[in-house]
């Protein structure tokens, strides 16, 4: 599903919100509340929007695993 700017802004202010409860991992981001079924957000949409954030410095994240088995723990940035 490609986004429309003012869809960005939801799925990133929703990120935030499932983010503040708790770390989650990239892939536990796909298809959230208010992006489901037809309109799910891809890993893909989902890392470029967190990398989005980190740039804003709203998120930080872990990277954790070797080679293929790589993995990232998002969480809220400490510095906001």
């Amino acid at each position: 599903m490609r986004l429309t700017q003012t869809q960005r802004e939801i799925a990133k202010q929703e990120l935030l919100e499932l983010l503040s409860d708790r770390d989650f991992r990239t892939s536990e981001l796909s298809g959230t509340p208010k992006f489901h079924g037809q309109r799910t957000l891809r890993v893909a949409a989902v890392r470029a929007l967190l990398h989005e954030l980190r740039k804003e410095g709203k998120v930080q994240y872990r990277q954790g695993g070797q080679g293929k088995f790589t993995y990232f723990d998002w969480s809220l940035s400490t510095t906001t």
